[in-house]
């Protein structure tokens, strides 16, 4: 089970590690002494000693050694300045949702965190956001912003990668590194719905490594990503595969191609042809009522 620390908190001579909310920096000295006696803490540690049999694996667990040649005050404020940057984009995702101002300022928001380019695509595989400001040359990235929704090819490869099967039944991350889509690491996860999946979300590593960071700043923003989701798919009856498609061709808010909506309504398992009885229910503010 992972840990979860509210702030960094400077380990002194004087003091002794008493909230287990949070993760205390301090001397690799001190910190072995500590694990010595028992404790179970994790810490930021900044190497003042030279490798020695002390440093065996246990002690060593939980541990972060940083060999740096910096001060112990100039790493803890630069902790410090980590913690309070995400505390703040925390906030700004909080304020976003408060005020239902949509994925995309969910997007915009995370884009000088997270530094990778995320796109989030409906049942359909219609973008509905992406990050703006992010330069991305992946091929499918590309091609899904400039035509607003994934090519037959793209799809019979998320198919080929059983990227599909996997969205259908598991809502845990996928970490693909295969290159069998994309040519750059991705990580994506799709929301589940009525045992289908739903909107999706992708993370492509374009510009930053995917480390473990990495995945816990996307989680961070797939949890604010879920209200949305949430309110979208929760009533009664509702169908993930077509309901966002049909809701567009009613609103007719941007002209189609015939050739895009014959594809569209082959993704969602829907009739091209045939008779259908549908109705539209609009309200004032459109872009946050759920249909």
């Amino acid at each position: 089970e992972k840990k979860k620390y509210e702030w960094v908190k400077l380990l002194t001579d004087e003091n002794t590690v008493r909230e287990e909310n949070y993760i205390y920096t301090g001397r690799l000295s001190q910190v072995l002494e500590l694990k010595s006696r028992g404790s179970d803490q994790c810490f930021i540690c900044l190497r003042d000693r030279l490798p020695d049999s002390r440093e065996s694996e246990e002690a060593l667990q939980g541990l972060i050694i940083i060999n740096e040649n910096v001060k112990l005050e100039e790493l803890f404020e630069c902790l410090q300045g980590v913690c309070l940057k995400l505390e703040r984009r925390i906030y700004a995702l909080q304020e976003s949702v408060i005020h239902k101002r949509g994925m995309q300022d969910l997007l915009d928001l995370s884009e000088t965190v997270i530094l990778n380019h995320i796109c989030i695509l409906d049942p359909t595989f219609k973008l509905l956001a992406y990050t703006k400001n992010i330069e991305c040359t992946e091929e499918n990235v590309v091609n899904i912003i400039s035509r607003g929704y994934h090519t037959d090819e793209v799809i019979q490869k998320l198919e080929k990668a059983r990227h599909i099967e996997y969205y259908r039944h598991s809502e845990d991350i996928l970490v693909d590194k295969t290159f069998d889509v994309a040519k750059f690491y991705v990580a994506e996860k799709a929301f589940i719905y009525k045992n289908d999946f739903s909107v999706q979300v992708v993370m492509t590593c374009c510009q930053s490594d995917l480390t473990q960071a990495q995945l816990e700043l996307f989680e961070i923003l797939l949890s604010y990503i879920q209200i949305y989701v949430d309110e979208e798919y929760r009533s009664e009856g509702q169908n993930n595969s077509y309901t966002s498609f049909l809701k567009e061709l009613l609103e007719n808010k941007r002209k189609i191609d015939e050739q895009a909506i014959a594809r569209r309504a082959a993704n969602s398992k829907l009739a091209y042809k045939g008779n259908f009885v549908t109705f539209c229910i609009s309200f004032g503010d459109s872009e946050n009522v759920p249909y």
